[in-house]
């Protein structure tokens, strides 16, 4: 929302940002930032600190971070999951970025401690055209297959 209200002016009439955001319930960050993690500690909110490396996995366990985003799932795959959960199986790990309903079992199957899901469940056309029906139908089916994947 921040970027499309962004985009809607030009750069010297408005500026945008998000404040005030102590309220949030947990934090997700595209990269590891241990002062994020302090702050996220500190008012209570879980956070899922982006990794791609285990070296970042480890370093942003270490700085009290919840879980790791694994991101770009899609990319690194569940094999990358797998690995990482070897020796650092004590660190969940949430993949993101590429997660599908074609892949979901396997991001489990491979240690995932659960998934971040966003365009694989909201359908922009389907948004523009006011069918926000299709979004919660994917959303759906994505907790069925999630929560299928998890049992076995």
């Amino acid at each position: 929302m921040i970027r499309d209200v962004s985009a809607s002016f030009a750069a010297d009439e408005v500026s945008v940002g998000a404040g005030t955001v102590l309220g949030a319930e947990f934090i997700v960050t595209p990269s590891s930032n241990e002062g994020v993690v302090e702050t996220a500690n500190r008012y209570g909110a879980p956070s899922l600190v982006g990794i791609t490396t285990p070296t970042e996995a480890v370093n942003a366990f270490h700085a009290g971070a919840d879980m790791v985003k694994v991101f770009p799932g899609g990319t690194l795959g569940p094999g990358f999951v797998s690995a990482l959960g070897g020796p650092l199986g004590h660190i969940p790990s949430v993949p993101t970025g590429g997660v599908g309903l074609d892949n979901v079992d396997e991001f489990f199957e491979a240690g995932a401690t659960a998934v971040g899901v966003g365009s694989a469940i909201v359908d922009a056309d389907a948004i523009a055209r006011g069918e926000f029906d299709t979004a919660e139908a994917n959303a759906r089916a994505f907790r069925t297959a999630a929560e299928a994947a998890r049992t076995e």
